[in-house]
């Protein structure tokens, strides 16, 4: 992968990143967390009441978590970001017939909106251009990081084993025949006296028992 390439990726990543952050913050902040009242107005503008208006705020607060969601596993699709594209852009006019007193305040949803669709736009481009590229997406790329980290600990591994081996040999070749017999032959004496032992300490305990 060329330096121009890794950028290229790494700008689709954080395009990403933000877009899926914007996402759960917008979902979970003022909708499930904190029931913002700019956000309850803009759903009771359409005419619902307060209690509706809540239910319905938590209903795109769970479409917006599922959007973000499915950002995140499909990295390597444009699919969602058209999506996400389409439902700012619902949003945006939605605002603008329903609420346009919320276009000229401090923080409109206008530059919020704006500022996402470019996002959007960015993200989508460049995952264009690495796929057409024959490059791979940033889980891809992710995803051979670990693989060669696997392949790395593979071969230390049988480095080690190959060390343990080499040992064990060199020890069993300094060891003569004679040496080897006399070591069997110890062996097998411990065995019998052992034996011997357990035979001595079981027939006391036998002849106790025979006696009337």
């Amino acid at each position: 992968m060329t330096n121009t390439t890794a950028a290229l990726a790494q700008i689709q990543r954080i395009c990403r990143y933000i877009l899926v952050f914007s996402l759960f913050w917008h979902a979970l902040m003022p909708k499930l967390i904190f029931r913002d009242a700019t956000e309850l107005t803009l759903v009771m503008a359409h005419g619902f009441d307060t209690i509706t208006a809540q239910y319905l705020s938590t209903i795109g607060a769970v479409i917006e978590l599922l959007l973000a969601v499915w950002l995140i596993i499909q990295a390597r699709q444009r699919w969602p970001l058209y999506g996400y594209a389409c439902l700012l852009l619902l949003l945006l006019l939605d605002t603008l017939m329903v609420a346009p007193q919320f276009a000229v305040s401090a923080f409109n949803v206008v530059t919020l909106n704006v500022a996402l669709l470019c996002l959007v736009w960015v993200d989508q481009r460049v995952l264009a251009v690495l796929i057409s590229s024959g490059e791979l997406p940033i889980n891809d790329l992710a995803m051979n990081r670990h693989e060669d980290r696997r392949q790395g600990w593979q071969a230390l591994r049988g480095k080690s084993r190959t060390q343990v081996n080499a040992v064990l040999y060199r020890v069993v070749e300094k060891l003569s025949l004679r040496q080897i017999h006399l070591l069997a032959k110890t062996l097998m004496k411990d065995d019998w006296q052992r034996r011997q032992r357990d035979k001595a300490i079981k027939k006391p305990s036998s002849d106790h028992t025979e006696q009337p």
